[in-house]
Parts: structure tokens; sequence; C-alpha cells
């Protein structure tokens, strides 16, 4: 969960899947972020041939947050993108990443035009969030489940 200017928890716009393949939204343009990404370039390069990024898209995280707060050459509606693996980043950066992702996502919260939503594997679910508790101040735990208990 993200917080508000005002330090209230909001949902977030991250969802987690039990399993991403054959996972296809209905009525949403959907982008992949294919496995295999080790480093910021190519996370880039993935995410401007998933989402068609504009040819002035930057490739730096400024560039990525103003793209995703914009989407405007996109169809209007529903976007998802989909990994089929976390990306091997350095943890700053993978941090870095993941706010930029889920900021830019909240922020089609609400609105009408477009929603942006962004989803991962459930087995990834600790690795995405413990940087977004972190980088937020909120405490968090990481306590493995199975079936059996």
């Amino acid at each position: 969960m993200g917080l508000t200017h005002s330090g209230h928890p909001r949902p977030m716009s991250i969802h987690f899947v039990k399993s991403i393949e054959g996972f296809h939204p209905k009525g949403a343009h959907v982008g992949r972020v294919c496995a295999g990404v080790s480093d910021t370039e190519q996370l880039m390069q993935a995410l401007e041939a998933a989402l068609r990024l504009p040819a002035s898209f930057g490739r730096t995280w400024d560039a990525l947050s103003e793209s995703l707060r914009d989407l405007s050459w996109l169809p209007a509606g529903r976007i998802t993108l989909i990994h089929d693996e976390l990306p091997t980043l350095s943890p700053e950066d993978l941090s870095t990443y993941l706010h930029v992702l889920e900021e830019s996502a909240g922020s089609w919260r609400g609105r009408t035009d477009y929603a942006l939503d962004i989803v991962f594997e459930k087995k990834h679910r600790h690795r995405v969030l413990a940087p977004l508790a972190d980088f937020y101040s909120v405490p968090f735990h990481h306590v493995p489940v199975n079936p059996d208990n």
C-alpha cells in the first residue's frame, strides 16, 4: 500500500497474480517486460518496446515517470504492464523503478480516461513490497507461508 501526502494508506496499483502465464486482462492494452532484464538500460529498452513509448523518451527515471503519467500516445483505456520476472537490478535501481511504477500508476486512480495496472507474479511480492515499504518508511515483515500453514 502506498501513502498519500497526508500519510494515509491508499490502494496500490501494483497487482500480484499466481501465474502470469496465460494471464490476459480483457479490454486492456497489454505490455510485457520479458524475463532476462539485468540492468537499467535493458529495462528502459524493454519498457520502450512494451509500451511503445514516444521517440522523445529519454531513458531516465524522470523520463519514465513523466511518460507513465501521460500515456496520451496510447488509446484511452486500461493499460496493463506485465512483468514476466522481476528485473535483476541493483537494490537502489529496483527501489527507484518500483517507486516510479507505483506513483505513476497511482496518479491515474479515479480517472476515467486511462488506468495503469502493474502486474507481477505472487512469488515476487516480498521483493516488490519491501523496497516500497522502505521508501515510505513503513514497517514490512515477510512471513513465508505455504499451503500447509
